[in-house]
């Protein structure tokens, strides 16, 4: 690899204690990581899948499903034409789940 660049999604995002996680980190492998827009994490799950699908024409949806997430995009050959993220991942819908019933069947 020529270059080596860090990023980090959701999970990052979201913590109450993200940034200072990302700082700590930085301090002991000295590398600087960048926090995604939740766009633009759903627009390089779809050019990731998009790149080893290459034979596929026309449009694709794109759904990358996280922990805290869901990535939604959908493009036509290279191109994104529509990206998103929801706050709808299995972590976060697992919570929920063991909140309102007490107790969680997975």
């Amino acid at each position: 690899a020529e270059q080596i660049i860090a990023v980090a999604t959701g999970a990052i995002r979201d913590a109450d204690n993200g940034h200072e996680l990302l700082a700590a980190a930085g301090r002991e492998l000295a590398i600087e990581t960048a926090i995604l827009a939740p766009n633009i994490a759903a627009r390089l799950a779809y050019l990731g899948v998009r790149s080893e699908l290459p034979s596929l024409f026309g449009r694709l949806a794109v759904v990358d499903v996280g922990g805290g997430s869901i990535e939604i995009a959908v493009g036509e050959n290279e191109a994104s034409l529509f990206d998103c993220s929801l706050p709808l991942g299995v972590r976060r819908l697992m919570s929920m789940q063991t909140r309102s019933t007490g107790c969680c069947s997975a």
